[in-house]
């Protein structure tokens, strides 16, 4: 699966970014959006978009300092999802990356706040 990762200034439809960013995360979990395209301009930060062949299948932010990556937000359009998109994108950062730091709730412990 071949994806390709393209920065954020220079996609063209940047409603479709924004669309997957919200939609993806909880108004709690989400920066404005005015500040991460902001912080997207420096040098250690990458903000990619990714596409799967001409189509934007997701999105991901990182903040880079020496060799590590920090992947802050990974986010699939929810019509692309469980087609093992996230798992290519983790694959394709491990090999790009010597260390990764991520943060990931737990689910099921958000699950069961609902109930």
């Amino acid at each position: 699966m071949n994806l390709k990762y393209v920065n954020y200034f220079l996609v063209d439809n940047k409603r479709i970014v924004k669309k997957i960013y919200y939609n993806s995360f909880d108004k709690t979990e989400r920066f404005p959006f005015w500040i991460l395209k902001s912080c997207a301009k420096e040098d250690t930060v990458e903000f990619n978009v990714i596409f799967k062949d001409s189509v934007i299948i997701g999105i991901d932010y990182i903040i880079k300092y020496d060799d590590v990556a920090y992947l802050m937000y990974l986010a699939i359009d929810k019509n692309n999802r469980d087609k093992g998109y996230g798992t290519q994108i983790l694959n394709d950062l491990t090999t790009k990356y010597r260390n990764i730091i991520l943060s990931i709730e737990n689910p099921m412990k958000k699950l069961m706040i609902i109930n």
